[in-house]
């Protein structure tokens, strides 16, 4: 997998374009004269998942609150977070959008993204966009992205939803950043319960390019006004994009570590197995080297090493034929 990083000052150049060009969206969606509030009243969502990605166990939970702008009332502000395990990578984020909306007609707006992973942290600031054509609703976002051990790279997606009822949604996407491509496909489904008018629940399955695949299921909560669904995405908070984003890159974070693992555990092997000819004794012992685990252990006539990688799990054991 080919990394090309920007220098830093060129990188901070096309962050601060992307801010821009955003803002100039953002300035121009408000001379158009809307039909309704971008955001019906103050309103929320938190939401629980779990599953599975590339067998390993994962999920998480998200929330947002959205808030109109009482004497701007073409344009909203949402907050958004998120939590969890994915793929081994603990990941917590945060996401901001200032947006302008027609329910009638679309979304425009900015948004900027937080994410920390355990093995790096991204920026996100870029542009998102909805049309709304019936029982249909097509979207896209794009920007820049950069951080401590995250290529600098744009970003960019696109989804079409597809309401088969009000209360039932239908959608399928692709996300891409950096150089790695990830195509999903979500359902979710509005019981319309008495008791829990905003109670929903939704599956998502996603895989990618480097090998990547995730079946996620949960349960989403919306607060504020009873309605459907498809009103609630067109009336109240747009969509909590972090999941995604960070899914796409932390899957190629996690690969490049994967291949950094295995390089380190080549080298160690290959170390070791020199000392084969030589019969060169080893002090017993534990040590840790390149995201690996060494232990040196002897028995009669011969010297143990057992390399395991902390990463991916494999194990290296090499005998080593102890010098009369």
């Amino acid at each position: 997998m080919h990394v090309e990083a920007d220098s830093s000052s060129h990188s901070f150049k096309r962050f601060f374009k992307t801010l821009l060009i955003a803002g100039v969206l953002f300035t121009f969606a408000g001379s158009v004269q809307a039909e309704g509030p971008a955001v019906s009243s103050i309103n929320g969502k938190i939401e629980g998942f779990g599953g599975a990605a590339n067998d390993n166990a994962s999920g998480g939970g998200a929330a947002s609150i959205a808030l109109p702008l009482p004497k701007l009332k073409k344009f909203g502000v949402q907050l958004d977070a998120l939590g969890g395990k994915f793929n081994t990578l603990e990941t917590a984020a945060g996401g901001l959008h200032m947006f302008w909306r027609d329910p009638e007609k679309g979304l425009l707006g900015g948004t900027y993204n937080y994410t920390d992973f355990d093995i790096g942290v991204m920026h996100r600031a870029g542009t998102e966009g909805e049309y709304y054509w019936g029982d249909f609703t097509f979207a896209a976002n794009a920007g820049w992205q950069s951080g401590d051990n995250v290529p600098n790279s744009g970003y960019g997606g696109v989804s079409f939803s597809a309401y088969i009822t009000e209360y039932f949604m239908l959608q399928a996407g692709f996300q891409h950043a950096w150089d790695t491509s990830l195509g999903y496909i979500e359902a979710e489904w509005q019981p319309d319960l008495g008791i829990a008018p905003g109670l929903s629940v939704f599956a998502n399955l996603a895989g990618a390019k480097n090998d990547y695949e995730h079946a996620m299921m949960g349960v989403r909560y919306y607060f504020g006004s009873e309605k459907s669904i498809m009103k609630r995405h067109r009336e109240d908070d747009p969509a909590n994009n972090l999941f995604l984003g960070s899914t796409i890159v932390g899957s190629a974070l996690r690969q490049i570590n994967i291949l950094k693992a295995k390089e380190s555990l080549r080298v160690l092997k290959n170390f070791f197995e020199r000392f084969k000819k030589t019969g060169d004794t080893f002090h017993p012992g534990t040590s840790q080297a390149g995201g690996n685990t060494i232990v040196i252990s002897q028995g009669t006539g011969v010297t143990t090493v057992t390399i395991t990688n902390l990463i991916t799990g494999e194990v290296a054991i090499i005998t080593i034929p102890t010098a009369p």
